[in-house]
């Protein structure tokens, strides 16, 4: 049986990247037979339950196993304990007390490892973020979600132990094991001849400035200032940086031909992959670039650079790479 921690997930009300790895992977074990059992955190308890079915719903909503999928009953001892979020912040346990709550159950524990962008943050967030990453070496199995990023929590571990001098070795198995590229119920597609008409352009990602909307805004000025493609710009994504969706609302200002969906369920955002011609992906690093994987799924060329785990996905072919840092580019 495989107890699978959603806490974030049960009532977050957006379609982010992580939120959609823990569907995405707790339906695939649903499908193969495997007991699911979902399960959040009590903090007054301070202790894990089990999710009720207003959560089980929401989790349904976005290609997740139906409410009826999952087993309402307590893992018996041997069983997994599947972390998939990202375990920060005070609405979550510690990486010390998941460890002692398996311990005392009987369970081993796994989780899948995302990525150390915040450590180049500074501050709180880089601070939480490597408390997080120390945490992963207690684990019994970690996978990381591409070779870059099992190469990146590697060699933090081993710069802790440099720096810390009595940190023990990690107890966790580390493996690369890169997310599913599939689009879930859907056959891979064949590219499809350029249509014609106005050139549909279309950018997945929530509004930050990693993402790095701002050098993709620059190029689209520029491109219709010269007057010589018909195109149409539509952006994906929720808007997690007020900064950014200021630029973007300059630039509809403008009257340039961009739109927003600040959200999108996975039929609409199917829909969206549909309509468009090519995708944009100008994120300046990624822990698994879902996105690009997505659109190559979908025969859709995608124009993105190659830093951090994108390059993962560009070996295959169907991308543009360059130097998205580079407006001009």
């Amino acid at each position: 049986m495989i107890g699978i921690y959603l806490h974030h997930t049960s009532q977050f009300p957006r379609n982010t990247g992580i939120q959609r790895c823990v569907r995405a992977i707790a339906r695939g074990l649903a499908d193969q037979g495997q007991p699911i059992v979902p399960l959040v955190w009590n903090q007054q308890r301070r202790g894990l339950a089990l999710a009720e079915s207003e959560a089980l719903t929401h989790l349904a909503r976005w290609n997740g196993p139906p409410p009826e999928a999952w087993s309402l009953e307590a893992p018996p001892p041997g069983s997994w304990l599947l972390v998939v979020e990202l375990i920060v912040g005070a609405s979550h346990p510690s990486q010390v007390d998941l460890r002692q709550l398996a311990d005392r159950a009987g369970w081993k524990l796994a989780a899948v490892f995302h990525d150390a962008i915040p450590l180049g943050w500074g501050g709180v967030s880089a601070q939480n973020h490597a408390q997080y990453m120390v945490g992963l070496a207690g684990y019994d199995f970690v996978l990381a979600n591409s070779h870059a990023m099992e190469r990146s929590l590697r060699q933090f571990w081993q710069q802790q132990q440099l720096v810390q001098g009595l940190m023990p070795a990690p107890r966790a198995r580390l493996q690369a094991l890169p997310l599913a590229e599939e689009w879930p119920g859907q056959p891979r597609r064949p590219p499809e001849p350029r249509r014609s008409g106005r050139l549909r352009l279309l950018c997945v990602g929530s509004l930050e400035s990693r993402k790095n909307h701002r050098t993709l805004l620059k190029a689209l000025a520029w491109l219709v200032a010269q007057g010589q493609l018909d195109l149409e710009l539509q952006l994906v994504g929720w808007a997690q940086e007020a900064a950014v969706l200021a630029q973007v609302r300059r630039v509809q200002a403008l009257g340039l031909p961009l739109v927003w969906a600040g959200e999108a369920s996975d039929g609409e955002l199917l829909e969206h992959y549909g309509s468009c011609d090519l995708t944009v992906y100008p994120s300046l690093f990624e822990g698994f670039g879902l996105p690009v994987a997505e659109s190559l799924w979908l025969g859709k060329p995608c124009v993105c650079g190659a830093e951090g785990a994108l390059q993962e996905r560009t070996v295959g072919g169907g991308c543009l790479v360059l130097d998205t840092r580079s407006w001009r580019a």
